[in-house]
């Protein structure tokens, strides 16, 4: 494990095992008072993710399949993250006018235009990139590994969420722990960035891997976890 002190910054990197924990973690969270009412959707009741479903609905995030029904168990599109993303952004306050990344898709002309100004600009502010430079491939289900780096790409734009990205493209977080928890699995598979991304997302609370201690980043993301991650 000693090349993934490379790939997650300075402190010292351990296995994700059974004594692994979510060390920066946040104590608060959006999913308050109002936020916490329920969505009307008949299909997440009981659910672990239904607080979390819920929440986005609130904030609008997102408006479910139809009205009383959020589909939990679908997976998540690339096209489908980036408008979650976007309106994620827009209510936290993040300015994405403009952006320096260059974001010319060919593929990308059939889907909605919500979703052309989405996925543009996400790619301009560096948050959600294509699969190639020319290439977007939105109908393409997102990976876990996609899901995670898109999301820390998008808090280094949160003032105070204490997220870094450096110049090597990997991330640090303000106070970082002593240890940092890597998945194995995942750093055996993805791009320094993407790993020190799953890791930070570990770390902060925002994703959780599976019970055998492995994140399996090509998995795809189904809706109900989108809505935990968010």
């Amino acid at each position: 494990m000693v090349a993934s002190l490379l790939a997650v910054g300075a402190s010292p990197a351990a296995a994700v095992d059974k004594d692994s924990k979510a060390d920066k973690k946040s104590d608060t969270s959006a999913c308050v008072g109002p936020a916490m009412a329920d969505a009307g959707f008949e299909d997440t009741v009981g659910l672990g993710a239904e607080a979390a479903i819920n929440c986005l609905a609130y904030y609008g995030i997102t408006t479910g399949k139809t009205a009383t029904t959020f589909d939990p168990g679908s997976n998540v599109t690339r096209e489908q993250m980036a408008l979650f993303l976007y309106r994620t952004a827009n209510v936290a306050g993040i300015d994405l006018i403009g952006g320096t990344m260059a974001a010319s898709f060919s593929d990308i002309g059939e889907v909605g235009a919500d979703r052309q100004a989405a996925i543009t600009a996400l790619a301009r502010n560096g948050i959600l990139m294509g699969r190639s430079s020319m290439s977007f491939m939105p109908t393409a289900e997102i990976t876990r590994a996609e899901m995670a780096h898109a999301l820390v790409n998008l808090l280094t734009k949160v003032p105070g969420a204490g997220v870094t990205k450096k110049a090597d493209g990997t991330y640090e977080m303000d106070d970082s722990p002593d240890t940092l928890d890597v998945f194995t699995d995942a750093f055996s598979s993805v791009s320094a960035p993407v790993n020190s991304a799953i890791t930070v997302a570990y770390e902060m609370g925002i994703t959780t891997g599976y019970g055998d201690y492995t994140f399996r980043p090509n998995n795809a993301v189904p809706r109900k976890n989108m809505a935990s991650f968010i």
